[in-house]
């Protein structure tokens, strides 16, 4: 069993701001990569073809917002975005090993996630396989910052580059570490 890409945003969004994600999301305007990502997998996957979808994972419905209540959007091609009030956790449906072998997949989801860094006004993204994810971090109600602190005391820096996390992983194991990417080389 293989481990998935994942990538944890930090954000400050009200439920009604996530409901306007979705429905950009929708829209197939403001996120063109994302678009264009979805067409090609869904072309091979047909079983990945759905519609967006927001769901609360609460007893109580009201418009409020707090740590401990996660909303997933869920969308085609098997993208997942997972919120809590502090932070968001990305998964889309490519491996993590596939990720760090690919110069062309990495630039595909650098690019993806800058569009998602951008919308969220964020200036980095944290990206790590999700046996390492931010899922937990998010169900926990924790921020960014905790995030972060903890995989320093887990692994230390982060990596320099993707290279240096493909050296410490195999198609099979988990790699161990994380890589924070500032899109400085990216232009879109």
């Amino acid at each position: 069993m293989g481990v998935n890409f994942s990538a944890a945003f930090k954000h400050s969004f009200d439920f009604k701001s996530i409901q306007q994600f979705k429905e950009e999301l929708i829209k197939e305007v403001r996120f063109p990569k994302i678009v264009q990502c979805i067409l090609e997998v869904n072309e091979h996957n047909p079983h990945l073809r759905r519609e967006w979808s927001l769901n609360r994972q609460r007893i109580i419905e009201s418009i409020n917002f707090g740590p401990f209540d996660p909303i997933v959007i869920g969308g085609p091609g098997g993208f997942d975005f997972i919120f809590n009030k502090y932070m968001c956790e990305f998964n889309p449906c490519f491996r993590w090993y596939s990720f760090l072998k690919s110069p062309e997949l990495q630039l595909e989801i650098r690019s993806i996630c800058k569009e998602i860094a951008d919308y969220f006004c964020c200036d980095f993204a944290i990206y790590t396989g999700d046996s390492y994810g931010a899922l937990d971090y998010v169900f926990e109600g924790h921020n960014m910052e905790y995030y972060k602190a903890d995989l320093i005391r887990r692994f230390g820096d982060a990596k320099g580059t993707l290279q240096e996390l493909l050296e410490r992983s195999d198609k099979d194991r988990k790699s161990d570490g994380y890589y924070i990417d500032n899109f400085n080389d990216l232009t879109n």
